[in-house]
């Protein structure tokens, strides 16, 4: 239960083991309740039994690779696996598809040292199909030294195309401009309700339909107030706030058809795979982009589907979406929290962890088997000394508490 309220919820360790206190003082329990720290461990163990727990050797596995980024010169290489033959092409995956085989930290990954993770994945798995990635650059040269065909996951790739016809236009500039002043210029008044989304710095064109849907509602907004026919303050201030998306409203309304356009696609790629059938479907969802940026929208997403049908792949439907170690990435950082000031530790293990069906014969029978030696001895081989411990030692701190986390944070 304890595991799986620490993976499936944002349950933070201490918070887990605090909240156990409570229920058993309300109910007047005597259960010995585990440390912060046990239950890290046993994060831990979990983790370490996935991700060396043998693999069947087959002709169809698909590999979905991606490096992870934090604080310090070291980024986490992951490599997920799953058979083709086992994808339910009903629903998006989930955790319980796929396995771990490759979890390691270096400096400056390149894509010689990426291909040899890659072989010895390969080792444990038998033969791969195909590999699914954002295509940086270094794993790309990499899955071509290997002389493995690659996916490029489609989230990445629509957000290339938007990026193509949206970050040289002067319009999009003009509004995204219109948007910051608006936000410093009601943020702390009295009309801080019809605020503007704020855009991310990174990853930007992944997330336009915020920006689209506030610029639909806010004319809708403007629309009202000039309807009323009793006007105060507020409702002139709002007026005067908003009166600029009138020569806006076109822009708009094409941003949001796209976007429209974009999230029917992911649902029906995603979950259901791509191929030639799915394609019609999705040229069907496009048929209603009839502007300039549409038919840019179009053109690009139609050779992205050329480009993967082309492969000639042996599967009837091809996986084509890295989310599943975007979350993956997501999840860990939150489950490190403040402790990712100290680089990339052991609670990477998390990773694997994920993967687990938690059952509880099994989990009591891997806490049992699975010593702290085993996880110290992966961590070594393949984490190495964190960014924190060696600020200890160049500090010569000798406590290393969580003091010393909040001064790197």
């Amino acid at each position: 239960m304890i595991l799986s309220i620490k993976l499936k919820t944002s349950c933070s360790f201490r918070s887990i083991e605090k909240s156990l206190r409570i229920v058993n003082f309300y109910y007047n329990l005597s259960s010995k309740i585990p440390s912060h720290v046990t239950i890290s461990n046993w994060v831990k163990k979990l983790g370490y039994y996935q991700i060396m727990k043998p693999i069947e050797q087959a002709k169809d596995w698909i590999i979905i690779v991606d490096e992870s980024i934090q604080l310090g010169p070291e980024k986490l290489l992951v490599i997920l696996a799953l058979r083709a033959s086992y994808i339910d092409f009903n629903r998006p995956l989930n955790y319980n598809d796929v396995d771990v085989v490759t979890l390691i930290s270096k400096q400056g990954w390149n894509a010689e040292k990426i291909r040899n993770e890659i072989k010895i994945a390969e080792k444990k798995l038998g033969k791969i199909a195909y590999a699914v990635s954002d295509k940086g650059a270094s794993i790309t040269k990499a899955l071509e030294l290997c002389s493995i065909c690659q996916i490029h996951d489609i989230t990445h790739k629509i957000s290339i195309i938007v990026k193509k016809i949206y970050k040289k236009d002067a319009e999009f500039t003009e509004f995204n401009k219109a948007l910051a002043s608006l936000r410093l210029q009601v943020q702390q008044s009295k009309i801080a309700h019809i605020l503007p989304p704020q855009q991310r710095a990174k990853c930007r064109f992944m997330n336009l339909k915020p920006l689209s849907e506030w610029g639909l509602k806010a004319l809708d907004l403007l629309n009202q107030e000039r309807q009323v026919k009793i006007k105060d303050i507020t409702t002139n201030e709002i007026i005067s706030k908003l009166e600029w998306l009138s020569n806006k409203e076109f822009f708009i309304q094409e941003m949001q058809g796209i976007m429209d356009v974009i999230d029917k696609i992911f649902s029906l790629i995603k979950s259901h795979g791509l191929n030639k059938s799915n394609v019609r479907k999705c040229r069907s969802f496009m048929s209603t982009l009839k502007t300039t940026k549409g038919k840019i929208f179009k053109k690009e997403i139609n050779l992205y589907f050329e480009e993967i049908l082309n492969m000639r792949l042996p599967n009837k439907k091809i996986l084509c979406t890295s989310d599943i170690i975007e979350s993956a990435f997501g999840k860990y950082k939150m489950i490190a929290g403040s402790a990712t000031a100290s680089g990339i530790t052991d609670i990477s293990l998390c990773i694997p962890a994920f993967t687990s069906d938690l059952n509880i014969n099994e989990i009591q029978n891997i806490l049992e088997s699975v010593g702290t030696k085993n996880v110290k001895q992966w961590t070594a081989e393949n984490i190495g000394e964190s960014l924190l411990k060696r600020r200890c030692n160049v500090f010569k701190i000798k406590n290393r508490t969580h003091k010393c986390l909040s001064k790197v944070a």
